[in-house]
């Protein structure tokens, strides 16, 4: 049947992605970080999204939320940054496919400098 083997859910795409991809085309650390990051940032967030309802505002929230959070341990962007970059090669993937439209890939916002900082 068309479209039989099109992921139902965000989480159901992204274990495809990590095993088509992130353990495939990467090597073993960065393979290791981007799947942790996946399913510790993102999975954990919008894991149960339908995959075909997913919008860049979903994927961009990660991201803030994560960099909020960094923001708040005086931590720096590496870590939003690799997100950022693990989410926008998940989305790559899913529109290689066609499960979704390539538009929804997210870009990250720098948070500006808080006044301690500045």
């Amino acid at each position: 049947m068309l479209g039989s083997n099109i992921p139902k859910a965000e989480g159901d795409g992204a274990e495809w992605f990590i095993a088509e991809h992130v353990e495939i085309e990467n090597r073993a650390v960065w393979a290791e970080e981007a799947e942790r990051l996946i399913r510790v940032e993102v999975l954990a967030q919008i894991g149960n999204y339908p995959l075909t309802q997913l919008k860049k505002a979903d994927l961009s929230a990660v991201i803030s939320r994560k960099m909020v959070a960094l923001k708040a341990k005086r931590g720096n962007g590496v870590i939003a940054n690799r997100l950022c970059a693990v989410i926008s090669g998940f989305i790559a993937y899913c529109a290689d496919h066609g499960w979704l439209d390539v538009n929804k890939r997210p870009t990250m916002t720098p948070l500006p400098p808080s006044r301690s900082n500045a």
